[in-house]
């Protein structure tokens, strides 16, 4: 007996330092991509401005993955543009032949920064870099969840584009009550709005890198 466990030992003694180094050289290397790919980004400064299209930035996001969830698509249409909302429909229609559900809950901001601002003719384009945790998991209609970790947060850097237009009305001209996208009167005073529009929408969605 002595005889077998003794080879064991001694290899299973060089085996751990070795799987230690490694795990510690992957992490290393995990890293150094992470920043070499922050390092060749230039981001633009958090002005009063850049930091409040951040704020909207990230609540429209929320509300995306809100109303994914919940299969809202009026609201998916308020916050996205025509484009991403046909993908997004027609990605949602298999899930609820299934009868399941994206769950998304628990979102943790990391960070977010504008990489790219581009004014147009009364419209702005902006990509923002976003990192956040999250849970997200498939789950069926008795709650099962059937892909993905219930358990464990997902970490997302994403890619996302915003087009907003500068001019869009979102208050009444009158008594300055807040207007939704499709009101074309004032619920509160009754003025007609001549054009309302959303003041920012959702592009397109990239994920750069999950773990």
């Amino acid at each position: 007996v002595l005889k077998i466990v003794l080879p064991v030992m001694f290899i299973s003694m060089w085996l751990i330092p070795i799987i230690a180094v490694s795990g510690i050289i992957i992490s290393s290397r995990k890293e150094k991509k992470r920043r070499d790919f922050n390092l060749k980004r230039k981001y633009l400064p958090k002005t009063d401005e850049n930091i409040k299209l951040l704020e909207e930035a990230y609540e429209i996001f929320i509300e995306t993955q809100i109303a994914w969830m919940s299969f809202d698509y009026d609201k998916l249409r308020e916050v996205t543009t025509d484009e991403l909302y046909n993908t997004y429909y027609n990605q949602l229609q298999p899930l609820k032949l299934k009868e399941q559900i994206n769950v998304m809950h628990d979102f943790e901001l990391i960070r977010y920064e504008i990489v790219n601002k581009v004014n147009m003719t009364g419209s702005t384009t902006i990509t923002v870099e976003l990192e956040v945790k999250f849970y997200d998991y498939i789950s069926n209609s008795k709650g099962i969840c059937v892909r993905g970790n219930k358990d464990k947060k997902v970490h997302m850097l994403y890619d996302l584009t915003y087009v907003y237009d500068r001019n869009a009305v979102t208050e009444c001209p009158n008594c300055n009550a807040p207007l939704n996208e499709s009101e074309t009167i004032c619920s509160h005073c009754n003025t007609v709005i001549p054009s309302v529009r959303s003041k920012m929408k959702l592009s397109t969605k990239k994920c750069i890198r999950q773990r």
